[in-house]
């Protein structure tokens, strides 16, 4: 009887400091294992990957590849490169906890880990709604610096250096459509994801009409003194819902 109630107690203790967490997965990607093959075209569309799907908007020579060259979980990530000017790299991430793209009102924390080769090339972190306005944009790699853009300003997040693996995690209320001012908060890290660099919070950059979170995509773009092709790296993407 002693020893019944004894494991009861520590089941109990268990139980009560064991770590609780209600967030839905809405989309996950590490590259490193099935669909995907060493150094070939991101794999895209419905019911590739377990949650949410790829979308591509590529112009020019702008590739999306799943490479091996760079890679915070090993072995790959996801590689943007650009050759010229005007040229274009965009993946978008779709969130759809069933594998394919459905928009949601409830807020989320989109996180992706990022890794520069070249600080003069002009990489953009973009959440949008399901009628492509732009409730959230953070400006990566040029001049060395992290910047959020706001409804209202423009804040400094951090500085970076190049070949370095970074987090950045981004907030986002629910019900983007609401009336009334919506903040969202931006957080830097370094690769271990949890020593915060910077954190800034502010209005989105328009409201939502839709109300719903279609996506959140990464593109590069070709600058005028682009003189050879640069690549930027990203690993990690994850989507969740918040409770």
């Amino acid at each position: 009887m002693k020893n019944s109630m004894r494991s009861f107690l520590l089941l109990a203790l268990c139980a009560a400091f064991a770590p609780v967490t209600n967030a839905e997965t809405l989309f996950s990607d590490d590259f490193d294992g099935e669909p995907y093959s060493d150094n070939l075209p991101l794999v895209t569309g419905p019911h590739q990957i377990q949650f949410g799907q790829w979308n591509l908007n590529n112009k020019g020579e702008g590739t999306a590849i799943v490479s091996t060259n760079a890679a915070l979980s090993p072995k790959r990530s996801l590689a943007l490169t650009v050759k010229n000017q005007g040229d274009l790299a965009q993946a978008i991430a779709s969130p759809g906890a069933d594998g394919h793209r459905t928009p949601t009102s409830q807020g989320i924390v989109a996180k992706a880990a990022f890794y520069l080769s070249d600080l003069n090339s002009l990489n953009v972190f973009v959440v949008r709604d399901s009628s492509e306005n732009n409730l959230a944009i953070v400006k990566v790699g040029v001049g060395g610096v992290v910047k959020v853009i706001f409804g209202d300003r423009t804040e400094t997040l951090g500085a970076i250096t190049s070949a370095t693996w970074y987090y950045l995690a981004l907030s986002m209320p629910p019900s983007p459509g609401a009336s009334g001012a919506k903040q969202y908060e931006v957080t830097l890290y370094e690769a271990d994801g949890t020593t915060e660099i910077g954190f800034v919070a502010g209005t989105l950059c328009s409201q939502a009409p839709s109300g719903e979170y279609a996506y959140l995509s990464v593109y590069q773009e070709g600058s005028a003194n682009l003189s050879e092709p640069v690549t930027s790296y990203f690993d990690n993407f994850s989507i969740e819902a918040t409770p």
